[in-house]
């Protein structure tokens, strides 16, 4: 039980982090995120695609508790220059 709930609220701060980069409010980097009286670690990296416009944005989350399992994974891109 304890393990779905890590991965759920993992996925919840995953979930915002990669939002707040595909909504351009954000770069690369990493930080933390309190969320459910716990703390969470991130990590956003932004990579190109390959193709023109659109750049691929990967978001790890783990626990404080525990740093080396990860709880969260997302990829989601986003497109780059004029809309």
């Amino acid at each position: 039980a304890a393990r779905v709930q890590d991965r759920t609220l993992g996925g919840i701060v995953a979930d915002n982090v990669a939002a707040e980069a595909v909504l351009g409010l954000t770069t690369e980097g990493a930080g933390r995120a309190v969320l459910a009286g716990r703390h969470w670690l991130w990590r956003r990296d932004i990579q190109p695609t390959g193709v023109a416009g659109l750049e691929r944005i990967e978001v790890r989350v783990s626990s404080q508790e525990d740093v080396t399992d990860e709880a969260a994974r997302r990829i989601v891109f986003r497109a780059t220059g004029p809309s």
